[in-house]
């Protein structure tokens, strides 16, 4: 209902693509191919305005738009409004099995189905997920849990914005607002704030 938590997530296999809601399918389109590369960052809690773009008018960060307008523009549209914890990010799809692990919040310490408190184990969560399988790795794990810190996950000091899989894909945040959230604390969307992760290593080229 209005005002609860709800896990959702998407889940692209090659051939479909999956919507979750609570850890359950509730939506499977068919669409195969590949997923076209895109120039944009990767942001949570908007999309990239590619409308200022004079060239292709669909990837402002591509070479020939970078050439012609000297910088890319930064605006998003599409902007969320609500309250964002714990963002994940994988490189294959989940099994039903797996995303149920997920909104049971399998990986933390602390009362089922849900817990308010605990302490997050990435080693565990990669487990249960299958991340620690040929083919299939835990690209990106945020907590979100502003500028007061958060558990030590398996040797990383976790922070606001910073990535706990080890990935190095840490964020940088516009108008940060933290609240209270399902885990801790949780990044709070008003329409004009967005978190865009900063890729210097290419994983997510990878992925």
């Amino acid at each position: 209902g209005l005002y609860d938590w709800t896990q959702t997530a998407v889940s692209f296999d090659g051939v479909d693509e999956v919507h979750w809601v609570n850890g359950i399918e509730m939506e499977r389109d068919s669409c195969p191919g590949a997923i076209s590369p895109s120039y944009e960052p990767l942001r949570i809690g908007a999309r990239g305005d590619c409308s200022s773009c004079n060239q292709c008018g669909a990837a402002s960060n591509a070479p020939a738009c970078l050439e012609a307008n000297s910088a890319p523009p930064v605006a998003s549209w599409s902007q969320f409004v609500g309250d964002i914890d714990e963002t994940m990010l994988f490189s294959a799809a989940l099994t039903s099995a797996e995303m149920s692990s997920i909104h049971q919040a399998s990986y933390r310490t602390g009362a089922d189905p849900l817990p308010t408190d605990g302490e997050a184990n990435v080693d565990l969560l990669k487990r249960n997920t299958g991340a620690t399988q040929s083919g299939k790795t835990l690209v990106g794990f945020w907590l979100l849990d502003g500028d007061v810190g958060a558990e030590n996950l398996a040797g990383i000091n976790g922070m606001s914005h910073q990535d706990s899989s080890g990935s190095g894909l840490h964020m940088t945040a516009t108008n940060a607002q933290f609240v209270t959230g399902l885990f801790g604390q949780a990044f709070r969307f008003t329409g004009n704030d967005m978190l865009i992760v900063d890729e210097t290593n290419g994983v997510l080229d990878a992925d």
